[in-house]
Order: C-alpha cells, then structure tokens, then sequence
C-alpha cells in the first residue's frame, strides 16, 4: 500500500491530465506546498480555478491548460509527486508517460504514478497494482 498522505505534506504535485483536479486538490489539502494542474480542456481547468477559489488553496496552484505531450515538463515546478489520468482512450499520452525520463524531474525520493486501463502493460521498471477497470502503475526516484 502506497502511503501516499505521508509523502505529499511539503511536497509539490503535478495533477497531470487533471479534469476535475481531486487529486491534486487533495494534496494540498494534505500539505503539498503547490500543485500543477495540466489539461487540455479549458473547461477542467477554469472549473479547478474556481473550486480552489472557492476552497481558498488557488495562492499554491499553477495552472496549464496544454496538451501534457507538448508542454515543456521543466518549466513547471519540480514536483516530489506526479500523478497521471488521462482518459482511458488516450493511447499516445500513455507511450509518452511511460518513455519520459521521470527521474530527471522528479524531486529526491519522488514518485510518479499513472492510471491506466487494466490490460495495458506497464515497461519493465514500473510496479502495477490492479483494481478491477483501472490499474495504477508507479515508480520511484531513488
């Protein structure tokens, strides 16, 4: 089990293809130090935006609305914690999670996570856990 509350307090995140961005409203909640919020509709991230002005946590977000594949990953904040969603049917965004080089951007001792379709393997290197439709795949930076 991957405790992830423990390792998020002081910590910044990427909440990469974000849509309703609970994940990386949920860190900060928790203590992470910021949060990137990236996604490639407007809407998602205008709807972030307003959530975190309503629950007071905007002044620790940055926000990108990108194509995760296009954008510059090294301009955002170096992130301890990075965690990826895109929609199941995004074939491409996984070929690109799975071949960028993560320990180049991750913080020491980060991790980065990725959900995925259950049936997509994940390369060598990464560790899986299935839960029913949805497995998660991580690996961490030594």
């Amino acid at each position: 089990m991957i405790d992830i509350a423990g390792m998020v307090e002081g910590t910044h995140v990427w909440d990469l293809c974000c849509g309703s961005g609970a994940f990386g409203i949920e860190c900060l909640s928790a203590g992470a130090s910021g949060c990137s919020f990236v996604d490639r509709d407007r809407e998602a991230v205008g709807f972030v935006q307003a959530s975190l002005r309503e629950l007071g946590g905007i002044s620790r977000a940055e926000f990108r609305t990108a194509d995760v594949i296009e954008l510059d990953l090294r301009a955002l904040v170096r992130p301890g914690l990075v965690f990826l969603d895109p929609p199941y049917a995004s074939s491409r965004v996984y070929e690109w999670a799975f071949s960028v080089d993560w320990p180049s951007l991750l913080a020491d001792g980060g991790m980065v996570m990725v959900e995925t379709p259950t049936g997509l393997p994940a390369p060598r290197g990464w560790t899986t856990r299935r839960y029913g439709e949805t497995t998660l795949a991580w690996r961490w930076k030594a």
